[in-house]
């Protein structure tokens, strides 16, 4: 090493300022001055024995023996949290929670409204931020969302006894209708079969 450059890191190790010693050199080309004052640093190299197999833990006798009984793996399939949601039970009329099962054929008509994954109406109610307005959205339309839209706006207005706006979107396959019907749409589509 150069008799500036150890100037150079004596006049920083004064002013208490952190030195970098950047190049450290462990080249065969590394000059004898950096040799010698390579004993004085620290050895900053990892120890490639700690690497070896890091992830590698030794048994310990804390801990008990883990035994594999094939012949009981029908109880933990019961606690492993179920991929889809399990079919609803069949029975007449509603359930304690409001909900009602489909009918078994469905409604003749010229279009169809799908349950969910969750075997829930379609029906949502969206808010926005602007204000009091609401907006009920019935989702998943399938066949003549028209027909759809003129039957249920028919019955929303004879609901409220004044006109209801509303939206179709033929791309998105779902109708919205300004206000919060979403307890008298359900009733609707329960009475139609859906």
């Amino acid at each position: 090493m150069s008799l500036q450059r150890i100037c150079r890191l004596s006049r920083s190790l004064r002013a208490k300022m952190p030195a970098l010693l950047v190049c450290r050199r462990e080249s065969s080309d590394a000059r004898p001055e950096d040799v010698m004052l390579q004993q004085y640093l620290p050895d900053t190299r990892a120890d490639p024995e700690a690497y070896k197999d890091r992830w590698a833990s030794e048994a310990s006798e804390k801990y008990t023996k883990v035994e594999e009984v094939p012949g009981h793996w029908h109880y933990v399939e019961r606690l492993l949290p179920l991929k889809t949601a399990p079919e609803p039970p069949r029975f007449e009329g509603r359930a304690p929670s409001g909900w009602q099962p489909p009918s078994p054929q469905p409604p003749q008509l010229p279009y169809f409204v799908p349950r969910t994954r969750n075997h829930m109406l379609p029906v949502y109610l969206r808010k926005e931020i602007r204000g009091p307005r609401f907006i009920t959205q019935v989702k998943h339309i399938e066949g003549d969302i028209w027909a759809f839209h003129d039957e249920l706006k028919k019955y929303l207005e004879s609901l409220a006894n004044k006109e209801v706006l509303s939206q179709v979107h033929e791309l998105g396959s779902y109708v919205g209708y300004k206000g919060a019907f979403v307890e008298e749409v359900t009733e609707w589509l329960y009475k139609k079969g859906f």
